[in-house]
């Protein structure tokens, strides 16, 4: 009598491989126009150089453009010919920031030619934790105001993940937006004031009781590592006299 043939049937499972593949996705620090190269952070805050191919593709906002549009504080996407080489970069909506072309200050009198002196002035700003001068309001003179609203975003002062908006009471004092005199280097100048929670829905105004030759604004305390962003409306009122 033949005993039954019994066959083990051995299954292999596999799993891939996890590897810590680097980031396409950076932020911009400084750009070099004369070698062509950027420092960049990627996602895990850490600094390399790019160097970008001449005649590389470049594209800021949907718009094809040259190396001169690059700027610091732009979000990137990069594709490499080689490690540590561009041949192509894109900048703009839905890569980190809501504008690839950052405005980082802004004049707060009017322009001499304004027909309006009074008039004041309307800015949307992007705000990065990761500069002491992440937004610079320069000739701020006594009695000027300025208003200040939340519009979206959030960021951290350590970290990658931005998690906290500085807009909500719970937040941290830390996170806070400050006004502040500007910084040398990576060394904050003193706050001035922190800009209060809850200006989504009740403006905050801000009245200058002296001359500035500028003010930051900046992440309350600050490592200059911190992920994230936070928008804010600026509306500036030049003093009445």
């Amino acid at each position: 009598m033949k005993r039954p043939l019994f066959c083990t049937l051995i299954f292999v499972v596999t799993f891939p491989l996890l590897l810590n593949a680097a980031s396409d996705a950076y932020h911009v620090d400084s750009v070099d126009a004369t070698s062509g190269e950027l420092t960049v952070k990627d996602s895990n805050l850490l600094e390399s150089t790019l160097r970008v191919l001449p005649g590389a593709d470049i594209i800021v906002d949907g718009t094809t453009a040259d190396f001169s549009a690059l700027q610091p504080n732009m979000e990137i996407k990069v594709t490499f010919a080689e490690p540590g080489v561009a041949q192509r970069i894109e900048a703009g909506e839905g890569l980190g920031l809501p504008h690839a072309k950052l405005v980082t200050s802004i004049d707060a009198m009017p322009d001499p030619d304004s027909v309006d002196q009074q008039a004041g002035k309307a800015v949307t700003v992007i705000i990065t934790p990761r500069s002491p001068n992440a937004f610079l309001i320069k000739d701020v003179r006594k009695g000027v105001k300025i208003e200040f609203h939340y519009n979206t975003g959030m960021w951290k002062n350590h970290g990658v993940i931005p998690t906290v908006n500085p807009d909500d009471p719970t937040s941290e004092t830390v996170c806070r937006l400050a006004i502040a005199l500007p910084g040398v280097g990576y060394q904050p100048g003193d706050t001035v004031v922190l800009v209060p929670p809850d200006t989504k829905t009740r403006r905050f105004v801000f009245e200058a009781q002296q001359d500035y030759p500028a003010l930051a604004l900046r992440i309350n305390f600050n490592t200059f590592q911190g992920p994230g962003h936070v928008v804010y409306d600026l509306h500036i009122t030049p003093p009445l006299d």
